[in-house]
């Protein structure tokens, strides 16, 4: 009985602290005078910044890196912004999430400049045209028991967020404070929020559609989502396209990519090497009620953050070998925009897919449900490397070649 009040009274100090520190919080912007390194690709390097002493009971002690990570010219490999932060993530236009040595959560551009701080959470947001970057932020406020259902007891989580955007291409605050329960909105921004020409479908608390300006500011609308998509589609000349095949997985694609979807399944199958073939699904009597067959083909880049935007899509598509009694499953990434192989297929690892990065040119082949990488490609040099970079979280790819020269490598070409 003793160890469980013990416990309710550490959560309910835990919980106190909780509320203390985060419901004071509003988020700071500053305007971003950017224009050094602009035009320079920045991507996040892990580097050793010291070393400590470590002592254990009956072993001698020894001396352990400490790390600490910067930005690098993705090109060159030349430090640009020299390692500071506990955690650095990818650019999305001219700024990135980086997380200090303390622990605090900031945003910076490419001068090394902190743009937005003191907030919890962040998720930054590209416009469709790429002019304006925006930023999602959300600070925790109060706190409340909850039980996570698993046996484990109550837990501390907080009450309520309070969510507010920020125009950081302008340095302005655009929608207000809007306080909702506290929710999981940062691990699926994209139920939330969509990009549609110049227009932002915002459903934070319920949904509103706002005009981005020629300043950068936000007007907000009353015209109805489906007007705008009509509208835009006209526009842009898109046309809803009907394939004489079937996605193995398009049951949970967009609706929209019907418009955006580019791949003619002839020029492909022309394209198929010699002895192979294009694996086909099972059709399940629920899922399509047509002849047309169905493929293991999926595109992996196609952004739901932007429905309607025309995208340069990549198709994974896995193909049997078949010689005699012999087959073996392979896997490739198609280009319907070229109408070639951007990674010719390889031999497919069970549990394995291509996976986009929050780079154009970087694809990476890594296990479907964690972050283990076999293969970094880059479209761009046709190199291929397997030990020079590591994944992280929002398709960020991390340099560890600063590391220690044993990570280096020139690269295969493919």
């Amino acid at each position: 009985m003793y160890h469980l009040v013990m416990k309710y009274i550490n959560l309910l100090f835990l919980g106190f602290f909780v509320y203390l520190f985060c419901s004071c919080y509003v988020p700071r912007v500053y305007k971003s005078n950017n224009n050094l390194n602009k035009d320079i690709s920045l991507m996040p390097s892990k580097m050793v910044i010291g070393v400590q002493k470590v002592s254990h009971p009956g072993y001698d002690d020894w001396d352990e890196e400490i790390y600490g990570m910067g930005y690098i010219n993705s090109e060159t490999y030349e430090i640009v912004i020299p390692a500071q932060y506990k955690i650095a993530y990818s650019f999305v236009g001219d700024f990135a999430l980086v997380i200090k040595q303390n622990g605090k959560k900031c945003i910076i551009n490419k001068q090394n400049e902190e743009i937005l701080n003191n907030f919890n959470d962040v998720v930054l947001l590209k416009s469709e045209y790429g002019e304006e970057v925006f930023a999602l932020t959300g600070n925790y406020s109060g706190l409340e028991f909850y039980n996570s259902g698993y046996g484990l007891g109550p837990n501390i989580r907080p009450r309520s967020t309070n969510y507010r955007l920020y125009n950081l291409t302008n340095g302005k605050l655009v929608i207000k404070k809007q306080s909702n329960v506290y929710d999981k909105i940062f691990d699926n921004v994209t139920k939330k929020i969509q990009f549609v020409g110049n227009y932002i479908f915002y459903r934070v608390l319920k949904e509103e559609i706002y005009e981005i300006t020629n300043e950068g500011n936000l007007r907000k609308i009353k015209t109805e989502k489906d007007e705008i998509l009509s509208k835009i589609i006209k526009e842009k000349d898109l046309h809803y396209k009907v394939n004489d095949f079937h996605y193995n997985d398009e049951r949970t694609f967009n609706t929209h990519f019907w418009y955006i979807d580019t791949l003619n399944i002839n020029l492909l199958l022309e394209n198929i090497p010699e002895n192979m073939q294009i694996v086909e699904a099972d059709r399940g009597g629920w899922r399509f009620r047509d002849e047309n067959p169905v493929y293991r083909i999926k595109p992996i880049n196609y952004d739901t953050m932007y429905p309607l935007k025309k995208q340069y899509i990549l198709y994974e598509v896995e193909l049997e070998f078949i010689h005699g009694e012999k087959r073996e499953k392979f896997v490739g990434l198609f280009d319907a925009f070229e109408n070639k192989w951007v990674i010719s297929p390889i031999e497919k690892q069970p549990g394995y897919s291509f996976f986009s990065t929050a780079y154009d040119d970087w694809i990476t082949y890594r296990e479907n449900y964690l972050y283990r990488v076999k293969s970094f490609y880059n479209t761009s040099s046709r190199k291929k490397f397997e030990r020079m970079y590591q994944n992280e979280k929002y398709g960020t790819i991390i340099y560890v070649g600063s590391i220690s020269e044993e990570y280096k490598e020139d690269g295969e070409d493919f």
